[in-house]
């Protein structure tokens, strides 16, 4: 467990704690990237990590690293967007996108298959608003000095690694790794991603607070049954914890947000497990934080 206390005597020492937690996650990232370059027969990586644990940054500060140091074209394919249209989905009002009978896996396969043939492919798009796959699909050539990317919840499922070489990829896995006790109260590991998704599916889903806490039922079963049980087969992992947020996310959790009559028991709890924490400023959070992922 990690004692999050930190005292801020201005301005200038958050943007300084905030400098320093972020270049501690990139430096993960990129550690995992310089070895991975020096495998010249990797030409698929799957990365994983349970529900708003940071994996699409992750991806791209991998792609950014790899095309510095070796000119390797990084290709980043989100497994969301081979989810099913909502209507195909057997509960409609409020599907369950976190097992492998959400993604349209037949055409999963052929995705795959035509860039393992080095084969123009025809990536799908999915519109989390509307719960439907855009009309309009992606073009991609595979490159010969190139790496793709699958990142996702699904990313290691055995469906999923089933059908890729084995001698040819790599897998990666992040997550908050530690709970936290932060100014007097226990965070968990799973409350810190909870906030998270609260936000982003608030901002991003066009999710209520009730429909976001009544999927995490799912959610966590889900990372219970197919997430953690494989995190172990993963070649490296990354800890996504950055701790200021604590600090950034408070005022997100406690005014942006908007708690019906059956969501007040969440709200006084929220209120409560953050009233020690002292603000930090969203604007000190860099553009290329991971954290951006889930405040915009």
């Amino acid at each position: 467990m990690v004692v999050y206390d930190k005292k801020f005597e201005n301005q200038n020492a958050m943007k300084s704690f905030i400098a320093e937690r972020e270049l501690a996650y990139c430096s993960q990232v990129e550690t995992i990237a310089k070895l991975i370059a020096q495998d010249e027969k990797i030409k698929i990586i799957t990365l994983c990590g349970p529900s708003c644990a940071g994996k699409t940054t992750s991806s791209y500060i991998l792609e950014k690293t790899l095309e510095a140091i070796s000119g390797i074209d990084l290709k980043i394919i989100s497994i969301d967007d081979f989810f099913k249209n909502r209507n195909e989905v057997e509960n409609q009002e409020n599907p369950d996108y976190e097992t492998i009978a959400s993604i349209d896996f037949d055409y999963f396969k052929i995705c795959v298959n035509n860039i393992l043939e080095g084969k123009e492919t025809k990536l799908p798009k999915f519109d989390f608003v509307s719960g439907n796959r855009q009309e309009e699909y992606d073009i991609y050539m595979p490159h010969k000095k190139g790496i793709v990317v699958f990142e996702g919840i699904q990313a290691m499922y055995p469906e999923i690694t089933a059908i890729l070489p084995v001698e040819s990829s790599v897998s990666i896995f992040i997550d908050i790794l530690e709970d936290v006790y932060a100014y007097g109260n226990l965070f968990t590991r799973r409350d810190v991603r909870f906030f998270r998704r609260l936000v982003r599916d608030f901002q991003f889903r066009d999710a209520s607070v009730k429909k976001t806490r009544y999927l995490w039922k799912n959610v966590s079963l889900n990372e219970k049954n197919n997430i953690y049980p494989y995190s172990f087969e993963a070649k490296y992992t990354i800890n996504s914890s950055l701790l200021y947020e604590f600090n950034v996310i408070k005022k997100y959790l406690l005014d942006m947000l908007e708690y019906d009559e059956n969501d007040k028991f969440l709200y006084d709890e929220i209120k409560q497990k953050f009233e020690n924490i002292p603000d930090i400023p969203a604007e000190f959070v860099p553009e290329t934080s991971v954290f951006k992922e889930f405040i915009g």
